[in-house]
Order: structure tokens, then C-alpha cells, then sequence
């Protein structure tokens, strides 16, 4: 898993450097350089699956997976986005798939980005971390402004998770 901007940034970067070498899905050059990253899409969490490539089902287990990691993430509001071009320069690059963390002999199958998309309202994204709480310290509500109803956890509002 590739954890935070800057460690997504940075396999843009490498992926880039490749692309840059071999001509290899030379597009992404232009499409970056006008602002748009088709790699990492600017995500601050990139999920990989890889597989050996002597797998009995190298390329379908690790979809299905990642599909059903892909259900949950979105259930939790989520937005994930699945990432072609980082997998393809992947297996086409032993260096950035070393740097992964892939293995000799097995590829990257399939690349997941998570974060909230630019531009959605997410109203059931906690302001502070959810405290802990015991049915006891928990009371229920009709929120007017919020229009759905809130859980009041210790004197803290939050919106109540779909």
C-alpha cells in the first residue's frame, strides 16, 4: 500500500521517469504536464495487488479481491478509482515494482486509489476521530440543521454514518 501524497507522488514520479525512457504509455507525459495524474490520481492511498506469475488465478484472485475491498471502501464514502496505467508500467518496470514491494517473478495485477473526490460534500465525514462509547453514554436525535438524524457521543455532534 502506498500511504500519503508524498509517497504517491513519488511512484508518479518514477512511473513518469519510465514513461519518459521508453516511450512507454507516453501520453500520461502531456496528460500530467496539463494537470491531470492518470497514475495515482492524486490520492493519498493507493491499495496494490500483486500475485505470482505462477499463480493458479494470477490476475483474477487479485481483482476479485481488491472488488471486494473496493465495496467496503465506498460503503465508508470513500471514493477509489482503479489504476490501469500505474500496473501496466509496473510489470513493464522491474525498478518501480522492487520499489513496491513486489517480488521477482510476480506482477502487479491491479492498483486501487482511495480518498474523497474534489468536489463531493461528504456529510457524514467526522469533523474530530469518533470517540469510543458504550450503549450507555450514547443518545439519539433529530438534527434541524443537518436534516438526518445524529448520534451525541460526550457532548460531541457527529452525522450519523450510512
Amino acid at each position: 500500500m502506498l500511504y500519503g501524497l508524498e509517497e504517491t507522488e513519488k511512484v508518479t514520479e518514477m512511473a513518469l521517469d519510465f514513461s519518459r525512457r521508453t516511450g512507454e504509455a507516453k501520453e500520461l507525459i502531456k496528460i500530467k504536464e496539463a494537470g491531470t495524474n492518470l497514475l495515482t490520481c492524486d490520492a493519498p492511498c493507493v491499495i496494490l495487488a500483486w500475485s505470482p506469475d505462477d499463480a493458479l488465478n494470477p490476475v483474477a484472485d487479485p481483482a476479485l479481491a481488491l472488488t471486494i475491498v473496493e465495496m467496503q471502501l465506498n460503503k465508508a464514502a470513500l471514493g477509489t478509482c482503479w489504476g490501469g496505467y500505474l500496473g501496466q508500467i509496473a510489470r513493464a518496470d522491474r525498478e518501480l515494482s522492487a520499489y513496491l514491494g513486489i517480488p521477482e517473478g510476480a506482477n502487479l495485477r491491479c492498483a486501487l486509489m482511495v480518498g474523497y473526490a474534489k468536489g463531493e460534500s461528504y456529510p457524514n465525514q467526522p469533523r474530530d476521530p469518533a470517540p469510543t462509547f458504550s450503549g450507555r453514554n450514547k443518545a439519539y436525535k433529530k438534527s434541524a440543521d443537518l436534516g438526518q438524524p445524529i448520534f451525541i457521543f460526550k457532548r460531541k455532534l457527529l452525522p450519523r454514518r450510512k
